[in-house]
């Protein structure tokens, strides 16, 4: 059967101005998953780790709503007590569309500070997210991960704010699908080798899509 896409554009009020817009991507013949996308600080849904991941959680079945913030909507600076203000406003938006449109399951695909994003706004919600993909984290998500019931965790060896100190501590966790991969920076690349970067970039993007065809 051929699988045809449906998009559409969802926007939110922000304190930060212009509304930010998320993207949806529905299956049109319909679908029980959804996969929410939280980007990065500066790595927004178009650069390559997000795209590729929104490509293989559709293909995996999923309906896909990526989200914008609003401090990217308004090409706005942030500081670090800003953060709870950018997952107050993705929650309210969120528990709205989770009851106007229910989904039997549900996985948060978060980079980087989206990773502490997405942790803020699930304390949030009334609805429960189950599976969580991690790719980059920010240390202060390590209770989360150690905690959380299902996730898939991507970090590379060479990644400056995720340490090997910070990647023992979810290591050999039974709920933690931890990969490793070496040479890898922050943004799962590799200083001056494309091919390797992506190389990586491909392995990354099988990952997310074999984790979502598997959402528990």
């Amino acid at each position: 059967m051929e699988v045809t896409a449906e998009h559409s554009t969802l926007e939110m009020t922000t304190r930060w101005g212009e509304s930010a817009r998320f993207t949806y991507l529905k299956h049109s013949q319909g679908s029980d998953k959804l996969a929410v996308v939280f980007p990065g600080l500066t790595y927004k849904l178009d650069a390559p780790l997000m795209w590729y991941a929104t490509k293989a959680a559709f293909a995996a079945g999923c309906d896909v709503l990526g989200i914008e913030y609003g401090f990217q909507a308004n090409r706005s600076s942030i500081e670090p007590r800003d953060i709870s203000d950018v997952a107050d406003e993705v929650a309210v938006s969120l528990e709205q569309f989770f009851h106007v449109t229910p989904y039997q399951q549900r996985v948060f695909i978060a980079k980087s500070l989206g990773t502490t994003i997405s942790d803020l706004v699930l304390q949030q919600l009334t609805l429960p997210v189950r599976n969580h993909v991690y790719l980059t984290p920010l240390p202060q998500t390590i209770p989360f991960m150690q905690e959380a019931e299902n996730i898939l965790v991507v970090v590379g060896d060479q990644d400056e704010l995720f340490d090997s100190s910070d990647i023992a501590q979810i290591s050999n966790r039974t709920n933690v699908r931890l990969h490793v991969i070496p040479q890898a920076n922050h943004l799962l690349e590799v200083d001056e080798d494309y091919n390797l970067s992506l190389k990586i970039l491909r392995q990354v993007t099988t990952l997310c899509g074999d984790f979502c065809i598997s959402l528990r």
